[in-house]
């Protein structure tokens, strides 16, 4: 509620007044045990507390832009960050906002979606995807290359 109280203009978090409505049952939180390693850009996690992460052991690659209108970076992702039992590889990318992760726009997008499509200067969305991909490859190698090899060599003995 304090959230919303500070942001009256975040309407995505804020349309129920702080309070999160769970109205179906897919909705609440449940473990995957497939799920290995997470990639997260801009979050919206507020929601999320200490408990409700205490069993989260996955490594975590986190990006967020400081520049983020639509989500509050401090109580999002910088918060979800310091709330997660094993830190993450958080990346907060200057003057990035909400939108960046989203890919580059065509001029169509452009002329239907300006907001969506138009990143502050100096922010070069094209470049942050390349980053992002070449990132994101070596993170999953990295983490979920191990436990495959491993996999692969305990079934060949």
């Amino acid at each position: 509620r304090r959230y919303c109280q500070e942001r009256p203009e975040d309407r995505d978090a804020c349309t129920t007044k702080g309070e999160l409505v769970v109205d179906r049952d897919d909705l609440q939180p449940q473990a995957d045990p497939r799920i290995h390693a997470l990639m997260l850009m801009a979050p919206l996690s507020l929601m999320f507390g200490r408990h409700t992460l205490a069993d989260v052991h996955v490594p975590v690659l986190l990006y967020s832009g400081d520049g983020d209108k639509l989500v509050a970076v401090d109580k999002n992702a910088a918060a979800l960050a310091r709330k997660l039992p094993e830190p993450p590889d958080f990346k907060l990318l200057a003057g990035a906002g909400h939108f960046v992760f989203m890919a580059p726009c065509d001029s169509d997008q452009l002329a239907l979606m300006p907001a969506i499509c138009t990143d502050a200067d100096g922010v070069d969305r094209e470049g942050i995807h390349r980053d992002l991909i070449s990132e994101a490859g070596r993170f999953f190698t990295h983490t979920l290359g191990r436990s495959t090899r491993a996999g692969l060599q305990t079934a060949d003995q």
